[in-house]
């Protein structure tokens, strides 16, 4: 304020430094120029009352009047997430859930509209599928699948779209790829949804001759944000590994042998020297 100005030489520089995460208008400079009509030797941090200006004082009447801006720069959403290192069996049609908790937050923004949602696991076996269980979680409410739309029926209320699946990227044999369309969508609904994310198989050998019993599986978040001037969405990525929880296990089942390309027609033919008419036998069972 003018009572307490800060002496700053000709010759300083000033830079504003905001605070962490800060974007948008900071309040603005006055200055007020010091002349040396009153013989003082001024040292740059001095502090100076200046309200009183012009006339025989060394201040000038008129104030420079500095304003500025701070673009945002999105920032990358944040997650965090425990696997239930559940196990899947062979020919079950129920989803076996991936993640038993999850934590996700973006400084920039509570919700997600225009983001996306990635899930992949790390092989892909003919009659892999990931999908969205339809169970409820408490306090949120249940999702559903309408072919590529995702429904979200919160607790006490009515279903809403929010948000479309990919045409290629479905979960079939493929990542689950889950584009946000709806402001609905926030850190409490997407942490419900990675709860909901799960596996099942309509292969009869899953494990591909139980070469592939452990799988591990990735996750990809993506914020919103316009690509002028905030650069666009940002994307956090947690991958699995064996020796963390993005994992889970496949127990096959033992299948009975089948006979298949037999020629089930067998055709008697006379020997030489011998006489009568060749006789056709049935065909084997």
């Amino acid at each position: 304020n003018a009572g307490q100005s800060i002496v700053i030489n000709a010759d300083d520089e000033i830079r504003f430094q905001p605070a962490l995460n800060f974007n948008g208008t900071p309040p603005s400079l006055s200055v007020s120029l010091v002349d040396s009509s009153a013989d003082i030797v001024y040292s740059s941090g001095t502090l100076l009352n200046v309200s009183n200006r012009g006339g025989s004082t060394p201040y000038s009447s008129d104030l420079v009047v500095l304003s500025h801006e701070v673009d945002p720069i999105n920032d990358v959403p944040t997650l965090s997430i425990t696997g239930t290192q559940a196990t899947y069996e062979e020919n079950s049609n129920s989803l076996t859930l991936l993640m038993a908790n999850a934590l996700v937050s973006d400084v920039d923004s509570s919700q997600y509209s225009g983001g996306s949602l990635t899930i992949a696991l790390n092989t892909y076996i003919d009659g892999d599928i990931l999908d969205v269980s339809s169970a409820d979680v408490g306090g949120v409410g249940s999702f559903s699948r309408s072919g590529n739309t995702l429904r979200l029926t919160p607790t006490g209320g009515s279903a809403i779209n929010i948000g479309s699946i990919s045409a290629t990227n479905d979960g079939e044999a493929s990542p689950l790829e889950i584009s946000f369309t709806s402001g609905s969508v926030d850190d409490s609904v997407l942490q419900a949804l990675l709860k909901r994310i799960g596996y099942r198989s309509t292969s009869d050998n899953p494990a591909a001759n139980n070469t592939a019993t452990q799988r591990t599986f990735a996750v990809s978040l993506t914020d919103y944000a316009p690509a002028t001037p905030d650069g666009g969405g940002k994307t956090v990525t947690l991958n699995g590994s064996l020796g963390n929880t993005q994992t889970f296990t496949i127990n096959p089942s033992n299948d009975a042998p089948v006979v298949a390309g037999l020629d089930q027609t067998v055709i008697w033919t006379q020997a030489e020297g011998t006489t009568g008419d060749p006789q056709n036998n049935t065909p084997i069972n």
